[in-house]
Order: C-alpha cells, then sequence, then structure tokens
C-alpha cells in the first residue's frame, strides 16, 4: 500500500499483479494512479488502466505485488478519484437534480457512524460537530432511511425533512401496535 500511495503522490506508473475476485489467476497491469478512495472499510486506487484503456478503479487488498516504473504521467488538476468512484458506484445519483436534504442532529458518536454508513456515507454532503447534512433521492429517504435510523433511538434527531419525521412516528406506531398484540 506505501508503494502505490507513493507512485499517487509523485505521479509515476506501476506495473501491478492483480486478481478480480472472479479470477483464479492474477493479471498483470500497468496503470498510472490518480488518487485513493476509501469506502465500505476497504481502499481502492484509481487509475488509467493501460490495459483497457480507460480510467478503472482497483480494490488495494486484491493487488499481490507492485513495482515502480519509469513512466511518469500528469493528473489532471481538476480531476477528483472520490467523484469517478462514486460516480461509478452509484452512476444514477451524482448530478442528479430532485435530492432531498436530510438534516440530522445529535451525539457526535452516533454521526459518526451514521456517515461511515454503507449507504449513508456516500450521500454526505456536510458534517459538523453536532449535525450531518445528507442528500438523498425521496424514494430511498421515506423506503429506507427510517429504518437505517430508528435503531439510533434518542441519540440522533431528525431536523428535516418534515416528512421523513412523520414516518419515523409511523413506523414506530407500528412497531409499538405490533409488540402490543
Amino acid at each position: 500500500m506505501a508503494e502505490l500511495e507513493q507512485a499517487v503522490g509523485n505521479e509515476f506508473s506501476v506495473e501491478m499483479d492483480y486478481r478480480t475476485s472472479h479470477q483464479e489467476q492474477p493479471q498483470n497491469r500497468g496503470i498510472a494512479p490518480y488518487g485513493m478512495v476509501y469506502w465500505n472499510s476497504k481502499w481502492y486506487t484509481v487509475a488509467f488502466c493501460h490495459l483497457r484503456n480507460e480510467i478503472r478503479s482497483f480494490r488495494a487488498d486484491r493487488i499481490l505485488q507492485i513495482k515502480r516504473t519509469p513512466i511518469i504521467f500528469k493528473r489532471s488538476e481538476a480531476f477528483s478519484a472520490r467523484e469517478f468512484f462514486m460516480q461509478n458506484l452509484l452512476p444514477g445519483l451524482v448530478g442528479k437534480d430532485g435530492l432531498i436534504s436530510l438534516m440530522i442532529e445529535g451525539r457526535s458518536a452516533a454521526l459518526d457512524d451514521l456517515c461511515l454508513h454503507w449507504f449513508l456515507g456516500h450521500h454526505l454532503k456536510e458534517r459538523t460537530s453536532n449535525q450531518a447534512i445528507f442528500l438523498l433521492e425521496e424514494k430511498s429517504l421515506h423506503t429506507y432511511v427510517p429504518y437505517l435510523l430508528l435503531p439510533y433511538g434518542k441519540s440522533i434527531q431528525v431536523i428535516e425533512p418534515q416528512s421523513l419525521k412523520k414516518k419515523l412516528v409511523a413506523v414506530a406506531s407500528e412497531l409499538m401496535e405490533y409488540y402490543q398484540r
């Protein structure tokens, strides 16, 4: 991993033996690493792959061997490895209009946990010590998010949108009725 970080910082290409989850044998690839992204408890490198002739993402733990080459490249200053990675992970959401702002206040530890959540983490727009703001599609906001937030109980509070607060009340009421039978 240190070799990869050094390559990213110094803009030199590397040769690597890389094995995907569905390959038995590793494949040798030459890449120009543009940046590293930490997502869902794993490190990824975003790089130009000379084999595929396009920018790709590679899981760092699948790189079996890596060595520096003398080839130097110049990465565009405007390129964001994180934006590229997230766009390829969730192509329908990045840059989409009509997203709803979800504002949550609460204990720092609970907010940290929400910001690292596999689903909510890539919707994070802004984080302060006692508040997190996420941007989500309305369907996801009202279908999945209430069930993600309920386990946090009183350690968080939804500030907006009002429609999610109403949905949380409805879900909690259904649970209460169910368990009172």
